[in-house]
């Protein structure tokens, strides 16, 4: 079975939350987004990378949903943006 880390950076404290998972699924992806929201909150803007789990149709309704603004990058991790 596949292990990924889904590495996530609170861009200006620089906190790193991974998470362990099984796939790079848009459905893994946001459980573990949801996670890391439950704990720090909900940020203003996620910059990420161009994997599975980011360039689907759901990922930016997801966003919407949530009143998170996201943007690609070419970086290999994501970035949060929250509002002090």
């Amino acid at each position: 079975m596949c292990r990924m880390i889904l590495v996530v950076i609170d861009a200006l404290s620089k906190w790193i939350d991974a998470h362990h998972t099984s796939g790079s699924t848009l459905a893994t992806t946001i459980s573990k987004l949801q996670q890391s929201f439950s704990t720090h909150g909900i940020p203003d803007v996620i910059t990420s990378d161009n994997a599975t789990g980011f360039v689907s149709e759901e990922l930016p309704e997801f966003c919407s949903q949530n009143g998170i603004k996201h943007g690609g990058s070419n970086s290999s991790s994501i970035y949060f943006q929250f509002q002090y």
